[in-house]
Parts: C-alpha cells; structure tokens; sequence
C-alpha cells in the first residue's frame, strides 16, 4: 500500500482542523538546533522549507517502515547554496528517497553543514565523496567524467546499502510525478531486465531575480517542452536489480561499461553519443519528468559561469560552446562582456520569462502546480509537528 510522505497509508490519515487549532491557541512550542522556537502559525505553514522542516520529515519516516522499492538518489554538488539544498533535499525525502550519496565539491559553510546535518546522522545522506578546497576544473567535460566516475561509485555504494534503484540527480534537477512517489513509479520494473528507466526533461524558466530563497517552488516559474538551451535527453535510474549496470555518459545506464571508450559498431545503440538508448537496456517512464532548474537566479548564474570562464577549455568543450549557444554567451559574458548590465541581459534573454517566441510550456505542470505540492508536502510536516 502506498503511503504519504509521513509513512502513514492514506486511510489512516488523519484529519486536523490546523485554523481553528491555531484559532483556540491549543499549539505546543518546540526548539529544533538553530530553528526558531516561535508557535506556528498560518504564515509558518507556507514556504520556504526551513532546516527543521528536514528534521521533522526524516523523524516522521522513522516510525514506519518506507515503501518499497528502496531508491537512493547520487548527485555531485558544487558548493549547492543553502535553500537550494533545503528544497532538493525535501522534496525528494518527502517523495520516497530513502538515501543520498553526494560528492561535495568546494568548502562547506556552517550553514550547508547544518542543512544536512540531520540526515547524515541519521544515515539517510551520505557524502561519498568530497573535493572541499573547490580546485577542481569547471570545464564542462571535466565535469561531466567526475560525474561518471562518482555515479559508478555511487552504485556500488547502493548495492552495499541493499537500494534497488539508484536515481542520478544534478542539485538544480527535481523528479516530479503528478500522481506517483518515487517508489510508486519505479515498483514495476523490480526484477525487470531494464537497466534503465528513463525520464524526459522540462527546463525551468523564471522571473527575473537576484536571488531567491525559493528556487523550485516559486509560482511564476513556467517549464519550457522545446528549444531548451542546456539539454534535452532527460535523465534516468539505474535498476540495480536487473544485474551489471554502468553510467551511459550523464543522462542514461547500459548493461555494458562504455562511458570512456571509443564508439564500436559491434555495440550499436549502447554507444550513441548521448548516451545508451538500446531497447535491451532503456524504457522510458512517460508518466513523470525531470524539472531542470538551471541558475534560478542571477547570483547562482553569475556563480556558476564565473567558474566554467576560469577553467580550461578542451577542444570538446569548444564543441560543446558552440552546441549551445546560451553556455557559449554565459562563459562569454566573464571573458568579453564583464559588464554587469549586459551580464543581467544575457541572463534574462537565455533563462527568463517571457522566453522566445518559438517556446512552447508545459500547460498543466507550471510553477503554481509546483507550489501547491510543496505546500501540502510541507503542511503535513508542519502539522504533525505543531
């Protein structure tokens, strides 16, 4: 039977008058760490995700067993600032993660630390592995092979861990399912000869902000289905009961270990340039989709692309700028341009709203459909907990 995020079935949920709780002063206080001991009220049942939030979930999950199948999520993060982080790591808690395993690149601040806190004392975030003095190379091949090279690792360390599906995540990306949590949507293929159960990709775009403490879950945010200018071959979960099970490049799993070698005819469609695409390996899961939040605000573009400008470039990368043009624009912009004004403006153009005339979104999944759920998701938290 599934269960909400709280472990609890749905015929057992209970039913809470929060308002007229609130309206007769019957909440209790309580101090969490650094949280504020304030009594909830009906602003604290809306966003952003706080610290506590993280703790409340994970304690909640603790007293049921969680569904199966067991699904751990590997993701190499630079430096995610602080709400990004809370945000991620909620929602795919709340969606059934029962593990994390990150590799940790860049030094970690006091606040990034107490973001995860909580659930690597608990056993449920692990960092597999970390770079944290921030000397490796941004270049986009160099970190596309540190993300190969960590995914293996990663997969060994979920089979260790007894997981039966290892989902790979950037820390900008959210798995959203209108109806299913993660277990829920991977359950049929246990057992199944498919190494990988792929996504389809839907790129974010924004309001124009400097900054936001709300990065997945603002209302005007609009989900682009064509002319994406970072990628568009989805990403995958590896299923680690079907037997052997590699990284195909970024974006998809394969039965055979090809990532670093040349292309060979003999394998066919498990050395396409994107990644494995073979029908022996790969199925495509329609009913769900990776939200791809890139730089959702112009801090963390001019963040993220002041270090890719640092970093040298290889004749891939070279090819890879000229692919896209919107990466091209943004390194340009740290090595021509320099000049804020017009930083702004490439940064408008290429990630934010209204977008280009040949754009299509999503029509039902939108920033306000994203909103609601991180709503309910993190009322029935605060709830339990008042």
């Amino acid at each position: 039977m599934d269960r909400d995020l709280l472990g609890r079935p749905p015929t057992r949920r209970r039913r809470i008058d929060w308002l007229a709780k609130v309206a007769k002063g019957q909440t209790t206080c309580q101090s969490h760490g650094s949280a504020s001991s304030a009594c909830l009220d009906r602003r604290d049942l809306s966003l952003p995700v706080r610290n506590e939030d993280l703790t409340h979930l994970a304690a909640s999950q603790a007293r049921l067993p969680l569904p199966s199948p067991k699904v751990a999520l590997a993701s190499c993060t630079r430096g995610c600032c602080p709400a990004r982080l809370r945000e991620w790591l909620f929602w795919h808690l709340a969606k059934g993660i029962r593990l994390f395993l990150l590799r940790w690149e860049g030094a970690m601040t006091p606040e990034q630390e107490e973001v995860i806190r909580d659930l690597r004392d608990r056993g449920r975030l692990i960092l597999l592995e970390s770079s944290l003095q921030g000397k490796t190379s941004s270049s986009f091949q160099r970190v596309m092979t540190r993300q190969i090279k960590f995914v293996h690792h990663a997969i060994r360390a979920a089979r260790a861990r007894r997981c039966d599906f290892l989902l790979h995540l950037d820390d900008d990306e959210l798995l959203f399912s209108e109806t299913d949590s993660i277990p829920a949507l991977l359950r049929r293929f246990l057992g199944s000869s498919k190494r990988c159960v792929h996504f389809e990709n839907l790129e974010a775009v924004f309001p124009f902000e400097m900054q936001t403490d709300r990065p997945f879950s603002r209302q005007r945010t609009r989900f682009r289905k064509n002319f994406q200018v970072l990628y568009c071959n989805g990403k995958s979960a590896a299923n680690l009961t079907a037997g052997e099970v590699y990284a195909s490049g970024v974006h998809h799993f394969c039965r055979h270990d090809r990532s670093f070698e040349e292309a060979d005819p003999k394998f066919g469609l498990h050395d396409e340039t994107a990644g494995c695409s073979h029908p022996a390996c790969c199925i495509q899961e329609r009913s769900a989709f990776v939200l791809h939040f890139d730089s959702p605000s112009f801090v963390e573009w001019r963040d993220k692309f002041a270090l890719r400008a640092q970093a040298s470039m290889s004749q891939l990368d070279e090819e890879e700028l000229q692919q896209f043009p919107f990466k091209r624009a943004s390194v340009e912009a740290f090595t021509k341009v320099k000049k804020v004004p017009r930083q702004k403006q490439i940064y408008r153009h290429w990630r934010c709203l209204p977008g280009r005339k040949e754009e299509e979104f999503h029509p039902r999944i939108t920033g306000s459909s994203l909103e609601a759920a991180f709503q309910r998701l993190l009322s029935q938290v605060r709830v339990e907990f008042a």
